[in-house]
């Protein structure tokens, strides 16, 4: 999934982002030291990017068979800036997954329409000129 570039994510729409469910956030904000959204003035969380790859994290660890104490175990001493820069290098590879595949299909296209060119040679009888009007 595109996440959009914001600089600050409500928790409904991390809750949207991530596929968990906003209740289930606020638990793991208790449960996971490394999940501390600011807050607003007003109370409000506010989501930062490399608190949504974290939340990608721990999904991927529990939908892998993880329990939570498992991946609270795991991710003591989790990296999240290291996390985000493979989180970018493989968005990055993603993407130019999805322009090669475009450029594969442009050029398939291309290939195809050249095989239906009829290039015009000596022998095509479409193209022998009859010499016999300069005599008449």
């Amino acid at each position: 999934m595109d996440i959009p570039e914001k600089q600050y994510y409500s928790i409904s729409e991390v809750a949207e982002i991530t596929g968990v469910a906003q209740g289930c956030l606020r638990s793991w904000e208790r449960e996971f030291q490394q999940l501390k959204p600011r807050r607003s003035t007003g109370g409000t969380r506010r989501y930062i990017r490399k608190d949504i790859d974290f939340i990608f994290n721990v999904k991927k660890m529990l939908n892998d068979g993880y329990t939570l104490s498992g991946v609270k175990e795991r991710l003591k001493n989790f990296d999240i800036d290291k996390a985000v820069r493979v989180r970018k290098a493989l968005d990055k590879l993603e993407s130019i997954r999805k322009e090669l595949v475009a450029i594969r299909s442009e050029l398939n296209l291309n290939e195809a329409l050249a095989q239906e060119v009829i290039i015009p040679g000596d022998n095509d009888p479409a193209f022998q000129t009859d010499n016999n009007y300069i005599n008449e």
